[in-house]
């Protein structure tokens, strides 16, 4: 059981590696109102079960996004509320297996060549080679961070943070990784 709630726990820092080609993408609906917007409150519904086991009912994990959102969000200038809120927050994490090939063409090609001194000629050379092709396989996680109207429960904002996924880590580095992938993912909201 440890050992799934550190791969959980990892899993989303890794996700989020602060250092590494973490890719950060925001939507909005341009026809949401933004302006006035001052405070938010969760939204009560928890992440929706992903049949991952390191995700579900991890609430290692659960308090980290919260955290990491809350304290992105107060830097921002919002305010969490208990009740009445200007706009409400969710997120969901996902873990998907990706492939990456790659084919070196290790090919020297051909073409004339010429000799000097004693005997000098022209003759055309060739060179062979083969082609290499290496596969890596690896996990990949999303932090998906929605921001939702309260009145009708439609979505405003969504930013999604992805990265491959690396299990050698520390929960302070992890921690650390998250807080800044989810500063970087609201640098944009809100659009404007």
């Amino acid at each position: 059981m440890k050992m799934a709630m550190r791969a959980l726990i990892v899993l989303l820092a890794a996700v989020l590696v602060g250092c590494s080609s973490v890719e950060i993408k925001h939507d909005y609906d341009p026809k949401a109102n933004f302006a006035g917007l001052k405070t938010y409150k969760w939204l009560d519904e928890p992440q929706k079960p992903t049949g991952d086991p390191r995700i579900d009912g991890n609430t290692i994990l659960e308090n980290r996004v919260h955290e990491a959102v809350d304290t992105g969000l107060a830097a921002r200038g919002f305010r969490k509320v208990t009740s009445d809120p200007d706009f409400l927050v969710a997120y969901h994490v996902s873990l998907d297996k990706q492939r990456s090939v790659q084919t070196l063409n290790s090919y020297y090609g051909y073409g004339p060549g010429w000799g000097y001194g004693y005997g000098a000629s022209y003759r055309p050379g060739y060179w062979a080679g083969a082609p290499e092709t290496y596969v890596y396989e690896y996990e990949e996680g999303t932090l998906l961070l929605d921001i939702v109207n309260p009145k009708d429960k439609a979505l405003m904002w969504r930013g999604s943070a992805r990265d491959e996924v690396h299990f050698k880590s520390t929960p302070e580095k992890d921690e650390t990784q998250l807080n800044e992938a989810v500063l970087k993912m609201l640098e944009n909201f809100p659009p404007g």
